[in-house]
């Protein structure tokens, strides 16, 4: 073999070999390229799937507390309700016994007792409270009702014999608490004006004796009527709450009715029943089950987001109060 042609079969082979040495690097370049690609996507799937589950856990624990704030402040509101409706009875009681007060001395010295009675009594029927239920009665020490203003026909006629509807004597018994106590509280049964299911409630009174015309003052209220005004305070306190970037707290009733609710197309008062998400959730059934479930729980669904008609993933923690159910 010629020195020449040795040469150019040595270049070949060199070539041959840079060209497999080229492919090789080329194959283990696109090899490697793919694998680290999949393994950052693997690392990025799952570096988002961490973050998706901090996220959630981080917005799980933000409604919760929320949730239980709420409830916490239901319990401490409704605390002591019934003390709290005897002092805001008594209060106005009192209120009306300083007007009394004021009125009598200013004319008692130009006006005879009729003439005075008449200008309490005119001072008085027309004032009314505790979301325009309240209102003032007056009855002589002789059981005649000098004042009523839900049913003036009463008034002047003695209503000494008058039964409650579990048979108390009530103007004896009011009688009775001004002679041993000049002032105090009485619990009388009745039936509610306008209630249609007929049912008996108890309704407390505060009387304070007026020794210079021998009568008493007084007022009552039924204690579910203050409880429910404390809903609706509740309800106002519900409706401003708000929390994260579009975080809220809704209410509704076991029944499914609504009471606070962010909706485009739903309000207060609406039914709920059948209400589902796009996916066919039925989102008030989920809402009862965790309401009646002891600690309440969680679920995803889709709904409006806060604000507009746009659709969107939600989380939500529910839970009950039983005692508004």
């Amino acid at each position: 073999m010629s020195l020449i042609n040795f040469i150019n079969k040595t270049r070949k082979i060199s070539s041959v070999f840079q060209l497999y040495s080229i492919g090789f690097a080329l194959f283990a370049s696109i090899i490697f390229g793919s694998t680290f690609a999949y393994l950052e996507i693997q690392n990025f799937n799952k570096n988002s799937e961490k973050s998706r589950k901090r996220f959630l856990e981080s917005s799980k624990a933000m409604v919760k507390s929320e949730v239980i704030k709420v409830i916490d402040f239901i319990h401490i509101t409704r605390a002591n309700l019934a003390e709290k409706t005897k002092t805001s009875i008594k209060e106005r009681v009192n209120e009306a016994w300083e007007i009394n007060n004021n009125l009598y001395n200013e004319n008692k010295n130009h006006l005879s007792k009729n003439q005075i009675k008449k200008i309490i009594k005119d001072a008085l029927r027309p004032v009314h409270f505790f979301n325009g239920r309240g209102y003032f009665f007056i009855v002589s020490m002789n059981g005649v009702e000098e004042l009523y203003p839900p049913e003036p026909q009463y008034e002047g006629k003695n209503l000494l014999n008058l039964q409650d509807l579990k048979g108390n004597i009530v103007i004896k018994d009011e009688i009775e608490v001004i002679l041993n106590q000049k002032e105090g509280f009485v619990t009388d049964y009745w039936k509610k004006p306008g209630d249609e299911q007929g049912m008996i409630y108890p309704k407390t009174s505060y009387i304070k004796y007026f020794e210079p015309l021998d009568w008493y003052i007084g007022t009552g209220e039924y204690l579910d009527n203050f409880e429910k005004d404390l809903q609706e305070e509740v309800i106002k306190h519900i409706q401003n709450i708000s929390f994260g970037k579009e975080g809220y707290v809704f209410v509704n009733t076991y029944d499914k009715i609504a009471v606070v609710i962010d909706s485009p197309t739903l309000k207060r008062g609406d039914d709920l029943s059948g209400v589902k998400d796009p996916n066919g959730v039925d989102i008030m059934e989920v809402e009862k089950t965790l309401a009646q479930k002891s600690g309440g729980g969680y679920f995803e669904y889709h709904w409006p987001r806060k604000g507009s008609d746009q659709i969107a993933p939600k989380i939500s923690y529910v839970t009950g109060l039983d005692e508004w159910e």
